[in-house]
C-alpha cells in the first residue's frame, strides 16, 4: 500500500484536482530535489497569455500560442512561487523568446504593440 507523501509548502499553490492528476499519472512520489533548487519561469509572455480578458478564442486571434485565461489565472500562482523563491533567496530564471524574422514570421501577431 502506497502512502501519500507529506505535502510541501510549494505544493500548495498548485490546485487540488491537478494535485490529483499528476499523482493518477504517476508524479507525486517522493523525490530529492537536490540542493541546489531553482524555479524556471518558462513562456510568461503574451504571446502565451494573450492580452489580460480575453476569451480563448480572442486571446488566439491576437497571438495563435496564446492560452488565454488559464494563463492569467496560473499568473497568481507563479507570483505566490516568485515570492517563495525570492523568500528564501533561491535562483529564479526567466527564459525569453529569440527574436528573429524567422521567429517572428512564424507565430504572427495580430496586437498593436507586439509584446511577445
Amino acid at each position: 500500500m502506497s502512502t501519500q507523501p507529506t505535502l510541501k509548502k510549494w505544493m500548495e499553490v498548485i490546485p487540488e484536482s491537478e494535485r490529483a492528476t499528476y499523482t493518477l499519472a504517476g508524479f507525486h512520489q517522493e523525490i530529492d530535489l537536490g540542493n541546489r533548487l531553482a524555479l524556471l519561469v518558462v513562456d510568461v509572455t503574451y504571446g502565451f497569455t494573450g492580452s489580460e480578458g480575453l476569451t480563448l478564442e480572442q486571446a488566439i486571434q491576437e497571438f495563435p500560442t496564446a492560452c488565454g485565461p488559464a494563463s492569467w489565472e496560473a499568473l497568481p500562482r507563479i507570483a505566490t512561487l516568485l515570492q517563495l523563491f525570492r523568500e528564501y533567496q533561491l535562483p529564479v530564471v526567466f527564459t525569453r523568446g529569440l527574436r528573429t524574422t524567422a521567429s517572428l514570421s512564424a507565430v504572427p501577431s495580430n496586437r498593436k504593440d507586439d509584446w511577445t
